[in-house]
């Protein structure tokens, strides 16, 4: 979790990345860029054209919200934030997601996501959001937790995932 009543330090895209509003056009590039940039992570399987299809009508899609980068008319990375009006209404809380978050490897260790992490809190407390929560795998190789803490979050919520293989 993250509050977003503490000061949000400003930071800027590496040079020949920019954000621009998400266009239908998008999109697919978009689910696509989030399918290579999870490959390295345990239990990954890329989405399918269905599960495409089936997340863009999932009632809190809002590419208003995503803070897409570009390098050209490649995605570089993405957080794509939205907000959880029923479940904020439910536990009494005015909170916001910035969740999914990732970089594909040619943008990786640049600063890439530090700044679109920073851009999404910002943009999130001018939503009227009072904090920010993600989930995150600990043992992800990318070292996400780390760069997360460096952004303001604090963990509040740990699980364990088992799982056997069958035969």
């Amino acid at each position: 979790m993250c509050d977003l009543n503490e000061h949000i330090p400003e930071s800027s895209l590496p040079e020949g990345l920019e954000t621009r509003p998400v266009k239908d056009e998008h999109l697919w590039d978009i689910f696509d860029a989030m399918n290579e940039a999870f490959k390295d992570h345990w239990g990954h399987r890329d989405g399918t054209r269905e599960e495409f299809e089936q997340w863009q009508k999932d009632p809190h899609f809002n590419t208003d919200r995503w803070k897409v980068a570009w390098a050209g008319n490649e995605v570089a990375g993405m957080v794509l934030n939205y907000i959880n009006p029923d479940e904020n209404d439910e536990y009494k809380r005015v909170r916001g997601w910035t969740d999914p978050i990732c970089v594909r490897r040619p943008w990786r260790k640049k600063g890439l996501a530090t700044a679109l992490i920073l851009q999404s809190l910002e943009y999130l407390k001018k939503m009227g959001m009072h904090e920010a929560a993600l989930g995150v795998d600990t043992e992800n190789p990318s070292g996400a937790l780390d760069l997360y803490k460096k952004c303001g979050f604090k963990v509040v919520k740990r699980s364990s995932t088992y799982r056997k293989q069958m035969a």
